[in-house]
């Protein structure tokens, strides 16, 4: 009896300690490896096991690092976007918009929240020259595959403009869209 205690103790301890590294990896930590030196099929399990959670865990820190990375590199980007007097409009594969800089909401008359995720063809029913434009340039996007270039005279509530418009598709491998200045 003593000595099947002690086989099972044998046998059994090293499961146990890869049962607590199992659940402890399933709550996210990384850093309980259990250890066992043995050439068995145990001892194999247990390695592999912890080469394993090693590569999830480089795998979790690269991938804080890359988001850490495109926050700063996003933040960066908006902090220029903010500071240019020249209008940005980024809209998404169906010519809606996705962001809009401060500039082109002032050269537009509007607040840059309220045309958030509005469709071109849809802008200011009411508003008959920011409808006029946002119809002018999703037809410019629909005749252009690449870049295009326009001058337009846009009558908003800032008075009586001329504006230089130049359209582009965002590169392929980005999100699809499309860049308006």
């Amino acid at each position: 009896l003593v000595i099947a205690y002690l086989l099972s103790e044998r046998l059994g301890s090293p499961l146990r300690t890869l049962a607590r590294g199992t659940r402890a990896v399933a709550k996210g930590d990384f850093s309980q490896m259990p250890m066992l030196k043995s050439r068995d099929e145990l001892g194999v399990l247990i390695q592999s096991f912890n080469r394993m959670t090693r590569q999830l865990s480089d795998a979790r820190e690269q991938v804080a690092q890359n988001h850490q990375q495109t926050e700063q590199a996003k933040a960066f980007l908006e902090r220029v976007l903010a500071n240019l007097s020249s209008g940005v409009v980024v809209l998404d594969e169906g010519l809606r918009i996705r962001t809009m800089n401060s500039a082109a909401a002032h050269i537009l008359g509007v607040e840059a929240a309220v045309l958030d995720a509005q469709p071109l063809t849809g802008l200011g029913r009411a508003d008959e020259a920011l409808h006029a434009f946002g119809t002018t340039v999703a037809a410019r996007f629909g005749e252009h595959a690449g870049e295009w270039q326009e001058q337009i005279d846009y009558a908003g509530h800032g008075g009586s403009q001329s504006l230089l418009l130049r359209g582009t598709r965002l590169p392929s491998g980005v999100e699809r869209g499309y860049v308006l200045v």
